[in-house]
């Protein structure tokens, strides 16, 4: 996006001054020789300082020598000597917004446009400098009339889509690049842009055909090569994203974008030392590159580097949206616990963080801080607070939200593992560290009445907004359909969608689910087996002790290891692995065979 000149060159004849000198100062801007124009029009000017049209066009002149502060004096003694100067104004204008003063810049072409209505070009730059002081609803009222004006005006469909893809008014933003790139297919921006919003709409194979058509208008754009790599990946085309990449990084060879994104791939092809290669190339060149750090944490961790994994994981404090600073946590002037100070006698306040599986398979660590001397307030997600309140080593469990009594220390839930410095051989891996409410359970078991068929409790979706719920949930259809009918399944699912919803009615053989997390937890106990997807319901179960059997997307979360069916978490989980991605039905189908041999 930028602002529009008026038109530089037109050989209109000012009376007052010498024609030929005149026309030969024209005739210099037409061929480009600016230096020798600009001497002309001084030579013009010094015969005829009235003649408002040669000041206009000095200014042209300085404009396009970057010379902006000698420029806004000719603009300006050209509207004094002819108040109704539109063009005058229009690019005085347009110099001002480029010396970054959008406020002065909105009132020059304001007035462009009261002195002509029907100028398209001051109402695209009236909509530029709105655009710029984030007056995006003036901005697209501008654009709009520009186009009214001149329906043929490219940068301003162009602009005008900028700012409904920026409102993720994505049907608009798509329409408004692709009048653009009818106007102008060479447009690189608007092919960039498209394909951006293509992307936000998932149709990647449209994106991808925007973002070839971007490099190939420029092949020196940065982020067209970044963002195809990004698509390519989308689509698992992981050579095609590699090689996209690396035209990126031969390009500009410290883009950390590139680097971390690459590493990405690998991270998705398992191809572990590449990926931590590249992390920490991308590290190198962008210092506090926390995404970097982040991923590098979690390649770390799935492959079971705990102590140098656990150490960088810290990062995610500093990535918005994993969580609260725990510096700034309540009370800032108290101190992280970070495994070395002394708990004898003290009161830590431990907060959950993240997921509700999240805290279900970490508060094991609460018993350890008990039995260093800690008080242990135990702060968790409202759902949890009945399943935990008797839990062992809590002092008190509260919700987030309530009110905390006085503490000496705090710490978050999931930075327990670093401070107990915990490896592969120290996970506290106790068989079963929840229980169920025991009344619960008893009026499970009358419901249930007498067994008469081994009973399955079954888990298929998690968080729907999780970033990669898609990768980890399996629609309900696609499970129970390939599911032997001797058996007596339930359902421990909380949330249920509308497509697993009809599923449901349409298989009245799975019983409904328990109302909140204390009745399923007991509805667990009842079960023979569950088996769950990587959700919260999989923490319970394994938090329970109960037979477990987790199904696994090919990237699975870091705490399921790799190259691994079992799980040093949960002594009595078995892990069913996708031996490629999307691969559901193998995993099925192996769970299904299992179910026939087990019982």
């Amino acid at each position: 996006m930028s602002f529009r000149l008026r038109k530089l060159f037109g050989a209109r004849s000012a009376p007052d001054v010498q024609p030929v000198t005149f026309a030969q100062a024209l005739a210099l801007i037409e061929e480009g020789k600016l230096e020798q124009a600009l001497l002309a029009l001084r030579a013009v000017l010094a015969v005829s300082e009235g003649n408002a049209e040669a000041w206009y066009k000095q200014g042209n002149v300085l404009k396009v020598l970057n010379r902006p502060h000698e420029a806004l004096s000719s603009y300006q003694r050209a509207v004094e000597l002819n108040p109704r100067y539109a063009a005058a104004y229009c690019n005085r204008g347009a110099v001002q917004l480029s010396l970054g003063k959008p406020d002065d810049a909105l009132r020059d072409f304001r007035q462009a446009i009261e002195i002509d209505p029907h100028d398209a070009i001051a109402y695209y730059n009236c909509g530029v400098a709105e655009q710029t002081l984030r007056q995006s609803a003036a901005a697209l009222a501008s654009y709009s009339k520009a186009i009214e004006l001149n329906p043929h005006y490219a940068e301003a469909h162009f602009s005008q889509a900028l700012l409904y893809e920026e409102a993720a008014r994505w049907p608009e933003a798509l329409s408004g690049y692709e009048r653009a790139l009818q106007l102008r297919p060479s447009l690189t921006q608007a092919h960039f842009h498209r394909g951006n919003v293509l992307a936000q709409l998932q149709r990647w194979d449209d994106a991808l055909s925007s973002f070839d058509l971007a490099v190939s208008t420029n092949p020196r754009h940065a982020l067209a090569h970044l963002h195809r790599g990004n698509v390519l990946r989308e689509l698992r085309q992981w050579d095609a994203a590699v090689a996209s990449y690396d035209r990126l990084i031969a390009l500009e060879p410290e883009n950390a974008d590139a680097h971390y994104n690459r590493g990405v791939v690998f991270e998705l092809r398992k191809q572990f030392p590449d990926a931590l290669q590249a992390f920490e190339r991308a590290i190198a060149v962008r210092r506090g590159f926390v995404a970097a750090e982040h991923n590098r944490a979690l390649v770390l961790l799935q492959t079971g580097e705990f102590g140098a994994g656990l150490a960088s994981y810290e990062c995610r404090w500093a990535n918005r949206g994993t969580g609260v600073d725990p510096a700034a946590y309540y009370d800032a002037a108290v101190p992280l616990w970070s495994g070395h100070e002394s708990l004898e006698g003290k009161r830590i306040l431990v907060f959950s963080e993240q997921g509700l599986g999240d805290t279900l398979h970490f508060c094991r660590y609460v018993k350890l801080l008990a039995a260093r001397g800690a008080n242990v307030v135990f702060e968790v997600q409202r759902p949890l607070t009945g399943l935990l309140s008797s839990i062992e080593g809590a002092s008190q469990v509260i919700a987030q939200g309530e009110a905390v009594p006085p503490f000496d220390f705090k710490c978050a839930l999931m930075s327990l593992p670093l401070a107990f410095q915990t490896t592969l051989d120290t996970i506290p891996s106790d068989r079963k560290y929840l229980h169920a409410d025991p009344a619960s359970v008893a009026a499970w078991q009358t419901r249930l009445g007498p067994r008469t068929r081994p009973r399955i409790g079954l888990t298929w979706s998690g968080n729907a907004h999780y970033l990669n719920d898609h990768r980890r949930s399996i629609p309900l259809a696609k499970l129970i359909d390939r599911l032997p009918r001797e058996f007596e399944y339930f359902c421990l699912q909380k949330d249920i969608r509308a497509a697993d919803r009809a599923t449901l009615d349409a298989n009245p053989f799975i019983a409904e689910p328990a109302a909140d997390l204390v009745g399923t937890a007991a509805l667990c106990e009842c079960m023979d087996l569950v088996i769950s997807s990587c959700t919260s319901i999989a923490h319970l179960a394994g938090a329970l002790g109960r037979p477990l059997w987790i199904l696994l997307a090919y990237n699975a979360d870091w705490r399921w290891l790799e190259g691994r069916d079992d799980s040093p978490w949960y002594p009595t989980a078995r892990l069913y692995r996708q031996a490629a991605s999307d691969d559901w039905d193998g995993v099925i189908e192996r769970v299904a065979a299992d179910l026939a041999r087990t019982f």
